[in-house]
Parts: C-alpha cells; structure tokens; sequence
C-alpha cells in the first residue's frame, strides 16, 4: 500500500501519546512529529531527529522492499523506530 510521509506524519501526530515499542527488540521508546520532521525519543532519553526528508526517502525504502527487518536498511539509526510507526499506520489504514 502506497503512502507518503506527510500522510504518515500526519497520522503520527495523532497518536503521539500511544505506548510504542520497537517491532524485534520491543524497546519503549516516545515521539513527537516537529515542523521539520519527527524525534524519537528512546529510553535513553536522548532524541534521535529525523527530517521530513531523510523520512520519505525511509518510506519510499520500505514501500520499494516491503520488509519489517531492520536488517534490510542498512546505515539507518531510526529504523527501528520509523517500522515500528509504519507497522501500526498501515495497520490502521487496513493494510
């Protein structure tokens, strides 16, 4: 199923207050969707930003493989976190 990263976003800032765990590791982690993009923020504490760019290039990856692996991305800090947030947004979506 095709979307775009302002479709995410958008469906993301909804839902910023849901618990969310990593999809392998089952790692807690936040968010919060910026002007510019999103911040994961995990249990460390320490956010990890991500531009609305560097994201849409992440879906335009995944919707090409289709894979929930991290080990398909490769040089990819935020991977975990952005499957995780795609899972449950094309899950809603019926997906």
């Amino acid at each position: 199923m095709r979307f775009t990263v302002d479709e995410l976003l958008a469906w993301a800032a909804r839902h910023e207050g849901d618990e969310w765990v990593t999809l392998h590791r089952r790692r807690p982690f936040r968010y919060r969707v910026t002007p510019v993009g999103i911040e994961y923020v995990p249990a460390t504490g320490i956010p990890r930003p991500i531009s609305r760019k560097k994201l849409a290039v992440f879906c335009d990856q995944f919707q090409a493989s289709g894979s929930f692996s991290p080990g398909a991305y490769r040089r990819n800090f935020t991977k975990s976190y952005s499957l995780a947030l795609i899972k449950r947004f094309l899950e809603s979506r019926g997906a």
